[in-house]
């Protein structure tokens, strides 16, 4: 392999592992949205007299609003890597094609010897796994 196509392979290997990075990270933020917060303790007309019921209702809500905040970072910051190697890409391959890449890089075993079309569009770059 030459120096050209090494580039573009570990480029495409990138590529691949950013998109399997963003795609857990919005099923993840996904799966929060779809989560109630907490509700407050009931009051039915009296304060609530029972510290410890606000206790668990703060903390709940606490937990609540970092998870949600840790996934939502979480996802836009795998949304800025890909759209990152996308970008890298179209330096590389400006013109629309598809590509069909085995994944050979270090980083996820899980993925290593796996097939994905890399579809090289005008405003965009789309990677799906190639169905065997």
């Amino acid at each position: 392999m030459d120096e050209l196509e090494q580039s573009l392979a570990d480029l495409f290997d990138s590529l691949i592992v950013a998109w399997v990075d963003r795609e857990f990270a919005r099923k993840q933020w996904e799966e929060m949205q779809r989560e109630e917060p907490p509700t407050p303790p009931p009051q039915h007309q009296q304060p609530v007299d029972d510290l410890r019921v606000v206790a668990r209702y703060v903390q709940a809500r606490d937990t609540y609003d970092g998870n949600l905040a840790f996934t939502e970072d979480q996802k836009e910051r795998a949304e800025t890597a890909y759209e990152a190697l996308v970008g890298r890409t179209k330096e590389f391959i400006p013109e629309p094609i598809s590509v069909i890449h085995t994944y050979r890089g270090p980083g996820n075993p899980d993925l290593r010897g796996k097939n994905h079309i890399i579809d090289i569009l005008p405003d965009s770059i789309s990677v799906r796994p190639q169905e065997q």
